[in-house]
C-alpha cells in the first residue's frame, strides 16, 4: 500500500498568483520584443544620455565627445543590423526615435554648458534651428500621434554632419565655423523634408527614404515602401 500511495502521487501543482503571472508574461514581452542585438543597441544609447548629462555638469567635453562617438556608431549599427536579420519591430522604432530626440535636445544643452562660445557667436541661427525642430515634432504629433524621426536620407546626413561637428566641438578648443554652418544647413533641409512628408502624406513609416522616391512611387502606382 506504501509503495502504491508513493508511485501515485502526484507533485502539487504550483498555483502563481496574478502577481507573478503578470511579471512573468511582463518578462516574455521584454524578451520577446527587446532582447534582440538592434533593439539592445538602442537601449544602450538611450542609457547613455543620463551618463553624458553627468559627464557634460562636470565640465569633461572630451568624455562627452568620446560619449557621442559610441551613440553614433550604434546608431548606425542598429538600423543596419535591424534590417539585415529581419528583426524591425515597432518597439525598437520607438526606442530609437526617443533616444536620438533625447540625445539631439541634449546636446543643445551640453553645447550651452561646455561650449557657450557657439551659442554667442550664433545665436540667431542656434535659436532658428531649435524653432523649427520644435515645429516639426509639434505637426508629427498634430497629425500621426508621433514623436520621432523619419530615417530620410536628409537626416542621415545631417546626423552625420552633426555627429562630426559635435565630435570635433567638444575635442578641441575652438569649434569650426564651416562645420556649425554645414550643420545648420543640413537640419534646415532636413527639417523641411520631414515637414513635407508630415503634411502631405496620409501615413508615414520610419523608413520612407526620401519624399522625392515617394512621389515617383505614386506616379507608378507601386505599393508603399515598407
Amino acid at each position: 500500500p506504501v509503495i502504491k500511495v508513493l508511485t501515485n502521487y502526484q507533485r502539487p501543482k504550483r498555483i502563481m498568483s496574478s502577481k507573478t503571472s503578470s511579471k512573468s508574461s511582463f518578462m516574455k514581452h521584454i524578451e520577446k520584443y527587446y532582447a534582440t542585438v538592434p533593439n539592445l543597441l538602442a537601449l544602450f544609447r538611450l542609457l547613455l544620455v543620463p551618463i553624458l548629462w553627468i559627464i557634460a555638469l562636470l565640465g569633461y567635453s572630451k568624455l562627452v565627445a568620446l560619449g557621442l562617438i559610441l551613440a553614433g556608431l550604434t546608431d548606425a549599427l542598429d538600423g543596419q543590423l535591424a534590417r539585415r536579420l529581419n528583426q524591425v519591430t515597432k518597439e525598437g522604432a520607438r526606442i530609437d526615435s526617443l533616444s536620438d530626440n533625447l540625445l539631439l535636445t541634449s546636446t543643445v544643452i551640453w553645447l550651452l554648458i561646455l561650449k557657450p562660445q557657439v551659442f554667442r557667436d550664433n545665436t540667431l541661427l542656434y535659436i532658428l534651428v531649435i524653432v523649427v525642430y520644435l515645429i516639426v515634432i509639434s505637426v508629427g504629433w498634430i497629425r500621426f500621434r508621433r514623436i520621432g524621426n523619419l530615417h530620410l536620407y536628409s537626416t542621415r546626413a545631417a546626423v552625420v554632419i552633426g555627429y562630426i561637428f559635435l565630435v570635433h566641438t567638444f575635442l578641441f578648443p575652438e569649434y569650426s565655423k564651416t562645420l556649425f554652418y554645414a550643420t545648420v544647413i543640413a537640419q534646415l533641409v532636413a527639417s523641411a523634408e520631414i515637414l513635407a512628408v508630415l503634411l502631405t502624406r496620409e501615413y508615414v513609416d520610419e523608413y520612407i527614404g526620401s519624399i522625392l522616391l515617394w512621389r515617383n512611387r505614386s506616379k507608378k502606382k507601386l505599393p508603399p515602401e515598407k
